[in-house]
């Protein structure tokens, strides 16, 4: 044992060591500190407060308040998520959040640019969370079409009655120019008209071959109903951030 001890050395000396620039660090602000007022010193424990909040546990602490910051965004803009399990904002967001970890001014990043991180953060989230949403608008779609008994590929028109369905259950498409609404239709239209084309019995099998048209019409828009969402998102940030610092979300969860 004692030769193990010589090998491997003292491990409460090496804690100390290990530990000893974060304790040079804090002396160092122990003079700015004590220069303080009372109002000030008030002042700084509210931020002290905030900083903890968002301080690294292993990336789980930040992760976990993006993730609860990201769900009420969600609430607003995209009524769909909310059906998403925490494990699946999780998964958006752990990229990111594994990307911020490896700056070195990580913590001033994150005092001094927080609505930055959340922006971008946030659209990177939801444009990995947006394919796991298209088959919950699938399914809206289907059960507006189904309620209605109008079938938009049935229609003498199908690109323009899928287009004014679609609409009714994503309103952010009214935004998205006419050209790129055609191509993303033009692009799904073809492999749906020759299944169809293709099956024994039209009827059979009808809804499956609808649903997948519809999905893959979602999946070529992605890219501007993401921007789109983003853009809301990003209107809800400013006021998100204010209360944050201040603490207002947390004191009430405490209440």
């Amino acid at each position: 044992m004692q030769l193990l001890g010589k090998i491997m050395g003292d491990p409460n000396k090496r804690d100390l060591k290990a530990i000893q620039p974060l304790i040079d660090k804090i002396n160092a602000l122990e003079p700015a500190i004590q220069a303080l007022s009372d109002e000030a010193l008030a002042g700084k424990t509210e931020e002290f407060r905030s900083q903890l909040y968002l301080h690294l546990k292993r990336g789980l602490v930040l992760e976990n308040e993006l993730v609860k910051l990201f769900r009420e965004a969600l609430k607003t803009v995209d009524t769909y998520a909310q059906k998403c399990t925490d494990e699946q904002l999780h998964s958006a967001l752990t990229e990111y959040r594994q990307e911020l970890e490896r700056r070195r001014d990580l913590e001033h990043y994150l005092r001094d640019s927080l609505q930055d991180v959340l922006s971008e953060g946030f659209e990177t989230a939801y444009e990995k969370l947006f394919p796991a949403l298209i088959p919950l608008r699938v399914t809206a779609t289907m059960d507006h079409a189904e309620e209605r008994q109008e079938w938009p590929d049935e229609a003498k028109e199908p690109q323009q009655a899928t287009l004014a369905l679609l609409k009714e259950i994503e309103p952010v498409l009214e935004d998205i120019d006419s050209d790129v609404w055609k191509e993303a239709f033009d692009s799904a239209w073809p492999s749906f008209e020759e299944e169809r084309r293709n099956a024994p019995d039209k009827e059979e099998g009808a809804d499956e071959r609808l649903e997948r048209l519809l999905g893959k019409i979602f999946a070529n828009l992605q890219p501007e109903i993401v921007a789109l969402k983003a853009e809301a998102i990003d209107q809800l940030i400013p006021d998100m951030t204010k209360r944050y610092r201040t603490g207002q979300d947390r004191r009430d969860e405490d209440r």
